[in-house]
């Protein structure tokens, strides 16, 4: 959950998550893989090349 504030300049978005730490963990890393999939610059990634061996 993110809890918004404001900080005397700017709004502010601050995570708060219950639970035990992996729960806490999962969820800080699935709301990450959300965020960047629905990032409209997820098109500019472009697929790593192998390293020549």
């Amino acid at each position: 959950m993110r809890e918004l504030g404001w900080n005397g300049t700017a709004v502010t978005a601050t995570c708060r998550r219950t639970g035990p730490p992996g729960t806490r963990l999962v969820s800080l890393l699935a709301e990450a893989a959300a965020d960047l999939v629905t990032d409209p610059a997820v098109g500019r990634i472009k697929e790593a090349k192998p390293r020549p061996a």
